[in-house]
């Protein structure tokens, strides 16, 4: 006798049989495609960045090329980023810095910034080399403790040129974590031995960095490449909860004549 439920059976095996074998096909070809998709730009940079050796107490920080340095007494512009139009590139007109001079070649070790309660102590730090695309650049390394870091390579205090002070905002001490409350104008005070340095904030700019091509990431660095005029510059991620963007204070000295540098008592 024939089993009436024979054929329904067969019926039901292959209905099943057949999306098992369209989900064996699809996840073939998703494993090809997936084999043969090439990581992006990012996904190239946040494995550099995670393979870079890591100095004790230290993180690494992106920063520039060594091999194309800029010196420019004008403004870096914002290329490729997101400059917010309610920062203004123009000094403060009743707080014209002036290029300054005296004490020669100090070493940054404190940074103040009243405005935000900041007062932070400044240590070196150093760079590491990195190649990517055939171009090779830095990688910076940041101080964690919240401490501040001082590119060694950059100005020293009083002698004219660049002096970069860099820093995380959300993390390692947050040093930074409110340096996007600096506004035009503010002072700035950087401290050597018995010795005030004062600044007046005059550029506050956000550039685009996460997820831009690595071109819009080197025309980015040109803010803490070397300069002809005094400068002090300070370089954070921003905002806490991604880090998509490079926070960029730059401040010029307050006043040419040298009795205004404040000697502190010992």
């Amino acid at each position: 006798m024939i089993d009436p439920n024979t054929k329904p059976r067969k019926r039901a095996l292959s209905i099943l049989l057949i999306p098992i074998g369209l989900m064996i096909l699809l996840l073939g070809a998703l494993g090809l495609g997936y084999e043969l998709q090439e990581p992006t730009q990012e996904e190239v940079f946040q494995e550099l960045i995670v393979t870079v050796d890591q100095k004790e107490g230290f993180a690494p920080f992106f920063a520039s090329d060594p091999d194309t340095p800029t010196a420019t007494d004008a403004e870096p512009q914002a290329t490729g980023g997101d400059q917010d139009p309610t920062y203004s590139t123009e000094p403060p007109s009743d707080q014209e810095p002036t290029q300054s001079f005296s004490i020669l070649g100090r070493v940054p070790e404190n940074l103040q910034i009243p405005s935000i309660g900041l007062d932070a102590s400044i240590v070196p730090v150093d760079h590491v080399e990195a190649e990517l695309y055939d171009v090779t650049f830095n990688l910076w390394l940041a101080p964690v403790g919240g401490r501040v870091g001082w590119h060694s390579s950059s100005a020293l205090l009083g002698v004219g040129g660049n002096t970069v002070l860099n820093g995380h905002h959300n993390a390692y001490g947050n040093v930074f974590e409110h340096l996007i409350d600096v506004k035009e104008g503010d002072r700035i005070v950087v401290r050597s031995g018995a010795y005030d340095f004062h600044y007046i904030v005059t550029n506050k700019v956000l550039l685009s960095e996460r997820f831009q091509t690595f071109e819009t990431r080197m025309e980015n660095t040109v803010w803490i490449e070397p300069t002809d005029d005094e400068r002090v510059t300070l370089i954070t991620c921003w905002p806490a909860s991604s880090n998509t963007h490079r926070l960029i204070i730059v401040a010029k000295p307050y006043s040419s004549v040298g009795d205004d540098r404040e000697i502190l008592d010992q």
